[in-house]
């Protein structure tokens, strides 16, 4: 069993444990999107600390060729301030999946499935966290629900300090409408100032059905990008609509994927090695974990929207 453990160490190390974090963000379109932006960076500090521009300058105007200039300012910026987020996954290796694993065919088997197994847990948790939850929680990543919102505050900015500090929101449309009042094309024009737009849309698989069939009968476009073909989709307004099991029923999200990055703490992405329970009494059990540390930064939220009461039945 000796060569056994060390050959499972080895091949984890070396083959599997480097992609264990970097395969976790390809699971769900809004990682996968990040990823390809390159909008999942690094960084360290006490807190996430970013600058926003939450009001406009207003000070250009005509004037005449010897008009004197009355100086003044504005306030235009402040900090939003982010807490790390962090997340652990764990995993075992049990005395009878040693025995039965015995052989380096079934070792690397084994450490490939055991490293898919914490890319599958990280992955899941923090989209159930980011899609799934609709309100802010202690120590978790802010999710997509707060930070698309016309109301809540988000990075210790309050709406009320800065009326521009907010997303479109529609809380009561339930039935999907293309174009008109409360339509998609309504909140996706309402989210738009100049260049700056909603890139993507996310949705539910039956919403997503929903708008599909609205669409022109016999008709579907989709998107030439390579990793907008991973994910089933259709296009609306030029934009890939997509789907998501983790995003709450009634919610169709416009999302400008220009404007989030999740931010990971420096060194807290980290995979141990496999390790002896013998201190617990399991001296034949093996353990490993890993960790990640990060939040969700978006420095507008006015060019995202949500829908929330969207029924695919109507």
């Amino acid at each position: 069993m000796a060569l056994a453990f060390s050959e499972l160490q080895t091949v984890s190390k070396n083959a599997f444990d480097p992609n264990i974090h970097n395969n976790m963000y390809d699971k769900t379109v809004f990682f996968a999107k990040l990823k390809s932006k390159n909008k999942i960076t690094y960084d360290g500090g006490i807190k996430i600390q970013f600058g926003i521009h939450y009001a406009k300058l207003n000070r250009a105007k005509q004037i005449g060729w010897r008009d004197q200039i009355s100086f003044g300012g504005t306030d235009t910026r402040t900090a939003a301030v982010l807490e790390w987020a962090p997340y652990m996954a764990d995993t075992t290796l049990q005395w009878d999946e040693r025995v039965k694993n015995a052989g380096r065919g079934k070792i690397i088997d084994l450490a490939k499935d055991k490293a898919k197994e914490l890319t599958d847990d990280l992955s899941d948790q923090l989209s159930t966290d980011l899609v799934t939850s609709t309100s802010q929680g202690t120590l978790v990543v802010v999710p997509l629900a707060v930070i698309v919102d016309s109301a809540t505050t988000y990075g210790g900015v309050a709406v009320a300090d800065a009326a521009d500090w907010a997303s479109q929101e529609d809380g009561s449309a339930t039935t999907m409408v293309l174009y008109g009042t409360t339509s998609l094309s309504y909140y996706y024009n309402a989210a738009t100032f100049g260049s700056d737009a909603p890139t993507m849309f996310l949705t539910t698989r039956d919403l997503l059905s929903k708008l599909e069939s609205l669409l022109q009968p016999q008709v579907r476009y989709t998107s030439d990008e390579a990793l907008d073909k991973k994910f089933p989709h259709v296009l609306f307004n030029g934009k890939p609509a997509f789907s998501d099991s983790f995003v709450p029923s009634g919610y169709f999200y416009g999302l400008d994927m220009d404007k989030f990055e999740l931010v990971v703490k420096d060194g807290e992405d980290e995979v141990s090695d496999w390790f002896s329970l013998e201190q617990d009494g399991r001296p034949k059990t093996l353990a490993k974990w890993a960790s990640w540390v990060g939040n969700l930064k978006c420095d507008s939220r006015k060019t995202s929207f949500k829908m929330t009461a969207l029924d695919y039945t109507k």
